[in-house]
């Protein structure tokens, strides 16, 4: 696996790199959430402009992409619109969703753009070929909020991302037991050993808490992580996950 530089980080090297996700609902709750995470110094921070009431309406996304570049300065933004198919907090349809990711794609503040690449209805190649006429760098994403797959479909989930040209590749399940941690872990140690982009796979919820702290052993090149209230179920604190991982990678 080789590294993707975005600004001055380099994600696939070293230490699994820490990502804290901007979830509030209005301008103000951003701004201020923002705040917060930008004093606590993250890698890298995910907008998941799902949360923000106003996304959809006219210029408000790009404004506020706008003033978190001016909060995160360099500090890389991920942009998120996580549907609720995947465990999001709204529904928008292909057509909107291919037109707001574009217009952050355009707009060039976004350092790396959430698609999700399974979603009914979207042509996912098609969209990440035009981010990439643009200049942008994509997160290939897949989310199974109700499951984990066979290990076989794991990596052929994440075989897919590659293939559609993703430049990052990202897995999310839900484990049922202990064994399904061990298997996406199993993946995740398959596909990254196969190719050179940056992998990032988690086990959700307290059962999939392992693979948040210890993906990075298994070429998981991301963990998310919180600062205030978690945006998916089993994320851990950036300051507990920096006290771990200051124990593990030594």
């Amino acid at each position: 696996m080789m590294g993707l530089q975005v600004k001055k980080l380099r994600i696939g090297e070293g230490v699994p790199k820490i990502c804290v996700p901007v979830t509030g609902v209005s301008r103000e709750e951003i701004l201020e959430q923002s705040g917060s995470i930008a004093r606590s110094g993250p890698d890298l921070v995910e907008w998941r402009c799902d949360y923000y009431r106003d996304i959809l309406k006219e210029g408000c996304c790009l404004r506020m992409l706008e003033l978190l570049s001016d909060v995160f300065k360099e500090i890389p933004i991920l942009f998120t619109f996580r549907s609720s198919m995947e465990g999001g907090n709204c529904e928008i349809s292909p057509e909107a969703y291919e037109t707001l990711n574009l217009a952050a794609a355009d707009q060039g503040i976004a350092d790396l753009i959430d698609v999700e690449v399974y979603r009914d209805g979207l042509d996912a190649k098609g969209l990440i070929k035009k981010i990439h006429q643009r200049r942008g760098k994509v997160v290939a994403s897949n989310h199974h909020f109700d499951t984990t797959p066979s290990v076989e479909d794991m990596t052929k989930l994440m075989k897919g991302m590659e293939n559609m040209d993703g430049d990052i590749l990202k897995l999310a399940v839900m484990p049922q037991e202990p064994k399904d941690v061990l298997n996406l872990l199993l993946a995740t140690s398959q596909v990254s050993a196969g190719t050179v982009r940056p992998v990032v796979t988690m086990s959700m919820g307290n059962l999939g808490t392992l693979s948040r702290i210890s993906g990075g052993t298994f070429g998981s090149a991301i963990t998310f992580a919180s600062v205030g209230e978690p945006s998916a179920p089993g994320q851990i604190s950036l300051d507990d996950i920096r006290m771990i991982f200051s124990l593990l990678h030594k």
